[in-house]
């Protein structure tokens, strides 16, 4: 038998001005945008700390030593409501062959190698289970999205900003509710698209063993 690896689906949908009205190379401040999150949550300094690294990669860059930032970037991190799915799958169908017992004529031979009678002995073979086919089957099953939606505008004054520079929403869908777990897929998933536009929604796919994946989370680790 071999293993199979499961592969997670990632929705991303991107907007933006253009190249040279997205702010890359300038320096950004993140805020909550999530309903009863704010920016000293701890739930929300993780998801900031998962961000970091992907929008470094993109030319967007955290302000240092309280310096005003260029940029605003709102974030809204969630789990949706719990929501009802079909899942079809196949199920093997199997047959079960029976044991039976079959005889043998095996040549007796003299000490001079030749055969002077013949002796008959009985094998028994055992019952075995084969797969026969395959049917198709329905289940029911609940499942969440895990949302991220970024939207990036320019700081004119401490109280003032732009109309939004870009903005990006980023959608796992499955069976858990774990949305830490689902975050380093979705940004590398969507790492590429922040500051960009995209004709519509966008569907990565990404295996569960991705070694961008893996790379991601063992920067996060080490702090890079």
């Amino acid at each position: 038998m071999t293993g199979c690896v499961s592969t997670h689906q990632i929705r991303v949908d991107a907007l933006s001005g253009g190249e040279s009205s997205s702010g890359r190379g300038l320096t950004y401040e993140l805020a909550s945008a999530t309903p009863g999150v704010d920016e000293t949550d701890l739930f929300f300094k993780e998801v900031a700390r998962y961000l970091e690294p992907v929008l470094a990669g993109q030319a967007f860059y955290p302000t240092k030593n309280g310096d005003t930032a260029d940029l605003l970037i709102e974030v809204d991190a969630h789990l949706s409501e719990p929501m009802t799915e079909t899942d079809s799958y196949s199920e093997p169908i199997y047959v079960e062959r029976g044991g039976h017992y079959r005889r043998i004529r095996v040549p007796v031979v003299n000490d001079k190698g030749k055969v002077v009678r013949y002796s008959y002995s009985s094998y028994w073979t055992p019952s075995r289970i084969d797969v026969a086919g395959w049917v198709d089957q329905e289940r029911q099953v609940t499942v969440y999205d895990k949302v991220l939606r970024l939207s990036a505008r320019r700081i004119l004054s401490p109280e003032t900003y732009s109309d939004e520079l870009w903005a990006v929403k980023v959608t796992m869908r499955d069976e858990s509710t774990d949305y830490r777990a689902a975050l380093p897929y979705m940004l590398v998933a969507a790492g590429p698209y922040f500051g960009k536009h995209t004709d519509g929604e966008e569907v990565i796919s990404i295996k569960a063993d991705s070694e961008e994946v893996q790379s991601f989370r063992a920067g996060l680790a080490d702090g890079r």
